[in-house]
């Protein structure tokens, strides 16, 4: 062995003995790089940038060093975190160490290095980056969704993290959205629904998404509707209680009608639990029954559950009281009108027998008394009958 093959073959053992702490030189400088409390950053402005993009610097050092590594024969795997060190790390470092690896794999394509240590450094990244995206107990995509980040949830998505992937209590990523408040939980369904169009997020992971249940056995839209079930109190459904449900349709109902079109079982807006008999429980299938976008057999379930709930609990809404009213109101109309058809002719004869009769005592015709006592006679007459059913 020539010596230039021989300090070739000691730099290759070098580059993967371990030190104490079990860490390859890869490794270490790896770890070192993503738990430091202060990164150096380019002067690229930062409100032009993404998310991600906020954290990547121009010229970094240890991206030549790793890169020189990779060269004299480090182990690729050494770019991945184990599991245990990934749930080490605080959001911002796992943001930092995806922005790290994307930066390395860019520029490893720029570098000098050989055509397979380039094609097996850039398939290795894209695995690490979705892994440590979709890495449970320490999920990217729900830190995003709980703290509001919707910009870096898409970028998340875009980069392949997975909706369907669950945390330690069976939540995926739609059950994380139907927790959320007022308007935000639509506006991420839309999201997604807008990435599901482009086939960014596949149909299949959509469906697993919305079927799956959590370890409560409940499912996105469950969530959603228990969530507003208990929502500000638990106001219970009382005998004979009359409800006025609001005008415009609540964000949960709008929810629910979106995974109902993208494909939940409507079966799901059943809440066998009575502890979900409230309110707005109640009202949210009054929406959900109206709403235009509900699909029909979502509608009808609805309807069903919603008459279930009245004939248990004896309550309506005044729209229904309303309805029998008009009913009520039209029929007496209507025998009204028919009344005086019938009686029309027996009318007219006892009003030409009165304005006769008048007629006759003003022009001097008649005496008064006289025609006082006609007046009186027409009245009295049964041809009355037919106005007094009318008044």
């Amino acid at each position: 062995m020539s010596k230039k093959e021989e300090l070739k073959a000691q730099l290759e053992k070098a580059v993967n003995d371990k030190n104490g702490n079990g860490q390859t030189p890869l490794q270490a400088l790896l770890l070192s790089k993503v738990t430091r409390e202060k990164h150096s950053f380019g002067t690229t402005p930062r409100k032009t940038l993404t998310p991600l993009k906020k954290l990547i610097p121009h010229y970094d050092n240890t991206i030549v060093s790793a890169i020189q590594l990779l060269k004299l024969g480090a182990n690729i795997d050494d770019l991945q975190l184990s599991k245990e060190e990934l749930q080490k790390l605080s959001e911002k470092q796992k943001i930092y160490y995806l922005n790290f690896l994307e930066k390395l794999a860019e520029s490893v394509e720029k570098s000098e290095l050989e055509p397979e240590i380039k094609t097996n450094t850039e398939t290795k990244i894209k695995e690490i980056i979705e892994y440590t995206m979709s890495t449970p107990g320490s999920n990217l995509l729900h830190s995003a969704i709980e703290n509001n980040g919707k910009k870096l949830f898409e970028e998340l998505l875009q980069k392949g993290a997975d909706i369907s992937l669950k945390d330690t209590n069976g939540n995926n990523a739609l059950h994380h959205i139907a927790l959320l408040k007022g308007e935000q939980k639509v506006a991420y369904l839309e999201l997604i629904l807008n990435l599901v169009e482009k086939g960014v997020i596949s149909q299949d992971k959509l469906r697993e998404a919305i079927d799956a249940t959590n370890q409560k056995k409940n499912t996105p839209l469950q969530v959603a509707l228990k969530t507003k079930a208990r929502k500000g109190g638990t106001k219970y459904l009382k005998k004979g209680k009359i409800f006025d449900p609001t005008v415009s349709y609540s964000n949960t109902t709008k929810f629910c009608a979106m995974l109902l079109e993208m494909g939940a079982d409507p079966r799901s807006l059943e809440l066998e639990d009575q502890a979900f008999d409230t309110r707005k429980y109640y009202l949210t299938l009054c929406g959900l029954k109206d709403y235009p976008k509900t699909p029909h057999k979502a509608q009808e379930k609805a309807r069903e559950l919603k008459e279930e709930l009245e004939e248990e609990y004896h309550c309506k809404t005044p729209l229904k009281k309303c309805q029998s009213g008009v009913k009520r109101t039209g029929s007496s109309i209507g025998k009204a009108a028919s009344t005086i058809i019938h009686k029309g002719p027996a009318l007219a004869i006892m009003f030409a027998v009165i304005g006769i009769a008048t007629a006759a005592a003003f022009n001097g015709v008649m005496a008064p008394v006289a025609a006082i006592c006609i007046i009186v006679a027409a009245i009295t007459h049964k041809c009355v009958e037919g106005f007094l059913v009318i008044s």
